[in-house]
């Protein structure tokens, strides 16, 4: 089954998400990382943090993906974007370490996908925000679902900090409003865990939202040794 695209309502939804992130933990300098991306639609998420004043540098494929992130930014107003063509969705190690650093799917099922979020974790001073497909929608495609499979996410995850938050997003727009009306008016953007059984099917992203920053100078050296370690493979 071919995978449903972000509609732009969807895409509005993850910007409006990552940018209640930037203003909660005063984020001026964002690193994206769509990779291949969803059918071309990452590269964008961080568009309000950049029209807010944050620097943003985007990583793509490829110089049409890289004319498209330039041109979502223009028709918006908002600051041009630092964009790196990086193809086979490497990230290159001159990339700087940023206060935040946003993958959104990442690339396509890669063959060693700890390392990929190992390489974005040391490049996070404060938040790691992982978007994923939600493996649990009815009609998710799964020829390698087991990649996507967040039972197996969110505990590699705990590996490179504090997962502080996850939520559901993408919910249809028929279900948001049912749930906004017998929520008592309660925003239906964002959904937390736990969540119903409806949001969970329903759902077409899955965040997660990693805080980085150790609090403690024992939490420094453990995250320099988790991070300067090699990575296997989680599950």
């Amino acid at each position: 089954m071919r995978r449903r695209p972000l509609s732009d309502n969807d895409g509005a939804v993850v910007r409006r998400f990552v940018q209640s992130l930037g203003e909660a933990y005063e984020i001026k300098t964002v690193l994206e990382c769509p990779g291949e991306g969803a059918d071309g639609d990452g590269g964008t998420n961080s568009l309000l943090l950049a029209a807010g004043g944050a620097r943003v540098m985007v990583v793509v494929n490829g110089p049409i993906a890289a004319a498209r992130v330039r041109a979502s930014y223009a028709a918006a107003g908002a600051p041009p974007p630092e964009v790196v063509e990086a193809p086979g969705a490497g990230l290159g190690a001159s990339l700087a370490d940023v206060d935040l650093v946003v993958s959104f799917e990442g690339p396509p099922f890669p063959a060693d996908w700890p390392t990929y979020f190992f390489d974005l974790a040391r490049r996070a001073r404060k938040l790691l925000v992982v978007i994923v497909r939600n493996p649990d929608r009815v009609g998710f495609a799964r020829p390698h679902a087991s990649l996507r499979q967040t039972s197996r996410l969110a505990p590699f995850l705990w590996q490179l900090g504090r997962v502080r938050d996850h939520v559901y997003l993408g919910v249809p727009w028929p279900v948001a409003g049912a749930l906004t009306v017998f929520g008592g008016g309660a925003s239906a953007e964002v959904h937390r865990e736990p969540v119903s059984v409806v949001v969970r099917r329903t759902a077409l992203l899955h965040a997660f939202v990693v805080d980085t920053a150790p609090r403690t100078r024992q939490q420094a050296k453990k995250r320099l040794r988790t991070l300067a370690g090699t990575p296997g493979a989680a599950g």
